[in-house]
């Protein structure tokens, strides 16, 4: 830890504030030495989501540039730094534009997706932006999952399979005689601990009828593009960070949405089920 310290002040970082964040990024790492930080970072959207989560924005960017030092230090690969710095731009803007992303509340963003769900159900959209509807729709009244676990929803068309038997991956969305099941496996240690399975309600499930089987959305992904190929977790950021931006004149992500939704939890009447994403 000494010699990165020492890299970081050569490179024009107080001695202070970088020590205070290796502390922090070690607590959101959840590692006793510095050394150890280096794979939990490689997971850098599930990173992000804590940081942001636990720090105010202006505490977070200072973090991250804590963080981009650490990935110049360690030679870290091409792709870790594009994302990383996709996303410290990310936030950049949103210090700088603020006032686009901080006002808003989720039971307003809640009214206004049930007033045009209606409407996307009965008249031809985009078929991307039919995705980003329904995967915010899906987070406010099915799922409260990270954005980084939407993009690992399987997608299965099952008729008769058992439900129980979808064990082998941690999150997937299953069609069964028209109807569709959210299920949501725990893992520890690499070994199966537990099952949630959950019936989504009437209106998401004409929602995801109209996504999956009437605009073609059968790839092995629930989230994916119009050529049915999975996309990147900075792609649904990109993608819903505009679509929000489009319907609500603001934009609000996934990680604004789902710190309110955990705030107001019990005002939403969030089933057991819902709750427990939370811990995932």
């Amino acid at each position: 830890m000494d010699k990165f310290i020492k890299f970081c002040i050569n490179h024009n970082r107080d001695y202070d504030e970088t020590t205070k964040n290796i502390g922090r990024i070690k607590k959101i790492c959840n590692v006793e030495e510095f050394e150890d930080v280096v794979i939990p970072l490689l997971n850098f959207t599930e990173v992000l989501e804590k940081l942001m989560d636990t720090f105010s924005l202006n505490t977070c960017i200072a973090i991250m540039d804590t963080i981009k030092m650490i990935g110049i230090f360690y030679n870290l690969d091409q792709s870790f730094m594009i994302n990383f710095l996709e996303e410290q731009r990310n936030l950049e803007d949103l210090k700088e534009n603020k006032s686009m992303y901080s006002k808003f509340s989720i039971f307003e963003i809640q009214k206004i997706m049930e007033e045009k769900a209606e409407y996307y159900l009965n008249n031809h959209c985009p078929f991307t932006f039919l995705r980003n509807f329904v995967v915010v729709y899906l987070f406010l009244n099915e799922m409260p999952l990270r954005l980084s676990q939407w993009t690992n929803i399987k997608l299965v068309i099952a008729d008769y399979e058992i439900l129980e038997d979808f064990d082998e991956e941690p999150f997937y969305l299953v069609a069964q005689q028209g109807n569709f099941y959210f299920i949501i496996n725990k893992f520890k240690d690499g070994y199966f601990t537990g099952q949630y399975i959950q019936k989504v309600k009437k209106r998401s499930n004409k929602l995801l009828t109209k996504y999956i089987f009437n605009m073609g959305a059968k790839g092995d992904y629930l989230v994916c593009n119009k050529s049915k190929k999975a996309i990147t977790n900075t792609n649904l950021a990109n993608a819903i960070d505009s679509f929000t931006k489009k319907l609500f004149g603001k934009r609000i992500s996934i990680n604004n949405l789902r710190s309110q939704l955990k705030a107001y939890q019990d005002v939403f009447n969030l089933n057991p089920q819902q709750k427990k994403v939370f811990l995932l």
